[in-house]
């Protein structure tokens, strides 16, 4: 019996001559992606090439051989137009989701979004205020309380207390004296934080509290500042070698540290014990293997250069979090010091645990350092993990880090679910400018809406707001539970947004969760009398809307 040799390589091959330079690529994957070259292979199924002239191909070799390779393609100003034009004449649909929103960005660009450049003001505000500068400073949070709501400004002011815990007393008095009703929601958001028990945030939020209390005390955070080291002194027990880190002063940590440590077993004993003197609580988090901290963890995170440099050659080893804190602390020397440890294997061998960058770009979004996000992106090969982030953006208010999400191409619609949850009303706004169209994106894993989120949260205003938009499904089941909004708001016990939902037309009371049971069933099962007195007070009003 003969037998017969298929080279399938050869049936798949296929070549984009573009400008007389052959591109090589699969026969399936060209067919799939360009809807002119597949309608080409239709009428000459024989055909190994396809013939193409597009204006400036040649400058963007390296462009094209992405996307033909379906690789990450990373789009930018220059290469947009070009972008544009190669889709159009080769009926590539593939980019249609992010198009439009470049279209937005780079033509009429966010510089022309009133709402995101006072967004962006915001964020540089906190960033750049200190005591001297406080009186401009108070004169801009005041001119931005007047454009932006309360809800948003108390998310930012939560955000920026959490990013920046060093500067907490400058934002109180920033803001303090400003609006009584923006400070109000701050402290309900911060009594919010305090109920769920959020660990990372833990000492952040104690000592917010506290000042507030204290607020009344026109020079707070002058005592505050003034008994922070006489505090730490009588409470943190290795106070004079953690004092020393902070400074950065390598002469002292030779001195005191070093020089009295001859082993291992001396080196694991250098730890940092848990105070409460201490603003930041990612650097006693409990979810991570141990609650005392190693003492080059924390010169990474205090981003003390010349310790740690001192540290690491006297081989005091890296922990598995030790790149952690260097991302954390947004240091770039102690950031390259870590990197080369990841490139070199002799340097490696001298560390406990396998040096990377994975799992990284959290902690770099957490504390706002937007040029480390972009590196990690860029050249540590972060560009799956961005796409797990979009909420950690909204929730440490990174507008920055946002408009770059936006100009790679990321949907704007992914921001939509944050925004809502966080009280962003603003931001829903702007993104509604910049793009976005859909308002009923959910969550993969439990189906929820952003009009669930804005609920669930009870943010009043991005409630009103997502209930004026047409498209919204007020009626949206979350996944096991078969929650509507409805049932949500009444399970919350908020009479408010049960108010706010019963005025809409298009709410179906009828519908049932997964025990059968209507909103109004589950607020008579648990006895909310101020909820079915609403029902019925709207029933009475609008008559027409209830089958009973």
């Amino acid at each position: 019996m003969k037998s017969t040799i298929i080279h399938c390589h050869n049936i798949c091959s296929f070549e984009l001559v573009i400008n007389d330079i052959p591109y090589q690529c699969h026969k399936p994957v060209i067919y799939f992606l360009s809807a002119v070259v597949r309608n080409f292979i239709d009428e000459n199924p024989n055909s190994q090439s396809y013939f193409i002239r597009i204006e400036d191909a040649n400058k963007y070799h390296v462009l094209i051989s992405q996307i033909l390779a379906f690789k990450t393609v990373i789009f930018s100003k220059d290469s947009y137009k070009f972008i544009q034009q190669f889709s159009k004449l080769l009926g590539i649909t593939f980019f249609q989701d992010s198009l439009p929103t470049l279209n937005h960005y780079y033509i009429n660009g966010y510089k022309n979004c009133s709402i995101m450049k006072n967004l962006m003001g915001l964020e540089k505000l906190y960033r750049s205020v200190t005591f001297e500068n406080m009186k401009d400073s108070q004169n801009l949070m005041s001119n931005l309380l007047n454009i932006l709501s309360a809800q948003t400004i108390a998310h930012s002011f939560i955000s920026a207390c959490m990013t920046l815990p060093y500067k907490i007393e400058l934002f109180l008095e920033m803001i303090i004296g400003q609006d009584s009703f923006t400070l109000s929601k701050a402290i309900d958001r911060l009594a919010k934080k305090i109920i769920q028990g959020n660990e990372w945030h833990k000492n952040e939020m104690n000592l917010l509290l506290k000042l507030l209390a204290e607020s009344q005390n026109k020079k707070y955070h002058t005592v505050q500042i003034s008994h922070r080291d006489t505090n730490s002194e009588e409470n943190e027990p290795n106070y004079f070698y953690i004092e020393i880190i902070r400074k950065d002063n390598v002469e002292e940590l030779q001195k005191y540290v070093i020089s009295k440590t001859n082993n291992d077993q001396q080196k694991d004993q250098w730890v940092i014990i848990p105070s409460d003197c201490e603003r930041c609580s990612l650097l006693y988090n409990h979810n991570w293997s141990y609650n005392h901290m190693k003492i080059i963890d924390y010169a990474a995170f205090c981003g003390s250069s010349k310790c740690f440099r001192q540290l690491v050659i006297n081989n005091f080893y890296f922990t598995k979090n030790t790149i952690k804190y260097a991302i954390a602390g947004g240091n770039v020397e102690i950031i390259r010091l870590c990197e080369q440890y990841e490139r070199d294997e002799q340097l490696f061998q001298t560390s406990n645990y396998i040096i990377n960058f994975s799992n990284t770009l959290e902690y770099a979004m957490m504390f706002n350092h937007h040029n480390i996000v972009e590196w990690l992106i860029d050249f540590k090969g972060q560009e799956k993990d961005a796409m797990n982030h979009y909420d950690t953006i909204i929730k440490y208010f990174n507008i920055k880090t946002l408009l770059f999400y936006l100009k790679r191409g990321h949907n704007p619609n992914n921001f939509i679910i944050p925004a809502a949850k966080y009280g962003c009303i603003e931001l829903l706004e702007a993104l509604k400018q910049l793009g976005c169209m859909n308002y009923n994106v959910n969550d993969q894993l439990t189906k929820m809406n952003p009009l669930h989120f804005a609920i669930k949260n009870q943010n009043y205003e991005c409630i009103k707001y997502l209930l004026k938009e047409p498209s919204i499904n007020v009626n949206s089941q979350t996944f096991p539970h078969l929650k509507t909004p409805l049932h949500m708001a009444v399970e919350n016990n908020d009479e408010i947004s049960v108010c706010l939902l019963l005025k809409e037309a298009e709410v179906n009371q009828e519908l049932k969760n997964n025990e059968y049971k209507t909103p109004l069933q589950v607020a008579k099962d648990k006895k909310m009398v101020e909820i079915i007195n609403i029902f019925l007070s709207t029933a009475k009003e609008h008559p027409l809307k209830f089958n009973r």
